[in-house]
């Protein structure tokens, strides 16, 4: 499961980490950035367009998907609209934008808002602000004729509140049948983008979120 906000632990800055300064100071360990990437909000849309954070590092946590709030507790909710996330680094759950020798954000002088206000000894302001305004995958690509409508039928048709409610009713007839065919719908959609190079498959996980076999697993059903 996704967290709906970074870690409150302890937070980074650019420079090299030190174990040293008061309570209420960053102590530029790098923590906060090992422990995942931050949600983008609508005032990091720019970060996108501009090219400062590439669509390859992104992914998205889908309306009605489950996710842990941290806020409340760690209770286990369901996203209310589109997360967009900065995703890890491979074999990592550092944020991919992290550079670990030094300590260092590759984009730190423009990082996303929940970066920018993360305290770890203070998480009054992140939690006033993280649910609101937050960036859908709509700002960024709702424009694009095709390329949208085709990201709206995937979500209709493997909509994940209805794959987390048959998750739920999973034994009852039809559930099977019904979880298989979003599954085949899903690979054979990524498989089709991909197949002759018009979306490089980095992407995948933006525009149609993580593959339904993956949220299966995360609800404890084995995809076969």
């Amino acid at each position: 499961m996704n967290h709906l906000r970074p870690d409150p632990s302890l937070a980074s800055r650019e420079t090299t980490a030190t174990d040293t300064g008061p309570i209420g100071t960053c102590r530029r360990c790098g923590t906060c950035c090992r422990r995942g990437g931050p949600a983008l909000h609508l005032e990091d849309k720019t970060l996108v367009t501009e090219g400062l954070i590439s669509p390859a590092d992104l992914y998205t946590i889908r309306a009605g998907e489950p996710v842990r709030d941290d806020v409340a507790g760690g209770i286990l909710v369901s996203a209310e609209s589109d997360i967009v996330k900065i995703r890890d680094a491979p074999r990592s759950r550092a944020c991919i934008l992290f550079e670990a020798d030094g300590n260092r954000c590759t984009i730190y002088a423009r990082r996303p808002l929940e970066c920018r206000i993360l305290r770890c000894w203070d998480t009054t302001e992140i939690e006033r602000c993280y649910r609101r305004d937050r960036l859908a995958r709509v700002d960024l690509i709702g424009h694009i004729d095709g390329l949208w409508d085709l990201v709206a039928e995937h979500d209709r048709r493997c909509d994940a509140r209805r794959l987390t409610e048959l998750a739920r009713r999973r034994g009852e007839p039809g559930v099977e049948a019904e979880l298989s065919g979003m599954i085949r719908y899903d690979e054979t959609l990524r498989e089709g983008l991909t197949a002759d190079g018009r979306v490089p498959a980095v992407i995948l996980d933006f525009l149609l979120g993580r593959p339904v076999s993956v949220l299966l697993r995360a609800l404890r059903i084995a995809a076969r």
